[in-house]
């Protein structure tokens, strides 16, 4: 599969276990949260 840019809103238990599962699988996330020092 080719790589994917892929840009996440929120950064709660949802937002961060998608981002993480797309990262490992060689996908390029953007995670957004409303607090900086969440990211």
């Amino acid at each position: 599969m080719e790589e994917q840019r892929v840009g996440i809103i929120g950064a709660g238990a949802w937002g961060t276990a998608v981002a993480k599962v797309l990262a490992e699988n060689g996908h390029r996330v953007q995670l957004w949260a409303y607090e900086q020092s969440v990211v």
